[in-house]
């Protein structure tokens, strides 16, 4: 009888911690926008996705650009996701887009993308399932040389490749599961 007890016990303390593991975290933050994070024991391996699309029309000239933006995220945290914990993470992806301007009845069309990579560093708090994070950063771009094309077939203007860093503020807010 008293083996069957300690082994009850036993059983409901481990359900009791597994309980409190969190597995994934969906959150939106300024840095990374909208992501998917994978709890892997102490690292957190985020994925992101977004597409976006504008037009701005000024006179006889209309400019219209689409695009996606794709990346991950490897983060440590001191304590696991699901804990509040300090963290520290890289990150990286592409950002690919489709230009289009129609001047004077002329289309020019482009396709530039650019690669960005930083890092960061903060704190995350967890309460149950909502969390919140807050942190500092850097990201970087790098965007290479881009050729405008005419719909008659012949180059248009060239945009030389240049690449800026800026600091970054990490600040998110998610759901942990």
């Amino acid at each position: 009888m008293k083996t069957l007890k300690f082994f009850g016990i036993g059983l409901l303390l481990s359900f009791a911690q597994t309980s409190h593991a969190k597995i994934f975290n969906v959150r939106y933050s300024f840095m990374d926008g909208p992501m998917f994070e994978f709890a892997l024991g102490r690292l957190g391996l985020g994925v992101t996705y977004q597409s976006y699309s504008t037009t701005a029309t000024s006179g006889t000239s209309t400019a219209t650009v689409t695009g996606n933006r794709m990346g991950g995220r490897l983060s440590i945290y001191s304590s696991g996701i699901g804990s509040d914990s300090w963290y520290a993470g890289a990150l990286g992806g592409v950002v690919t887009s489709n230009y289009s301007q129609t001047v004077s009845g002329t289309e020019f069309t482009a396709k530039p993308s650019a690669s960005y990579y930083g890092f960061v560093a903060g704190y995350h708090w967890f309460w149950g399932v909502f969390n919140l994070n807050l942190g500092l950063g850097s990201l970087a771009i790098q965007f290479p040389t881009t050729q405008l094309t005419s719909s008659t077939g012949t180059a248009g203007a060239t945009f030389n490749a240049f690449s800026f860093a800026l600091p970054a503020i990490d600040l998110g807010i998610g759901l942990a599961f």
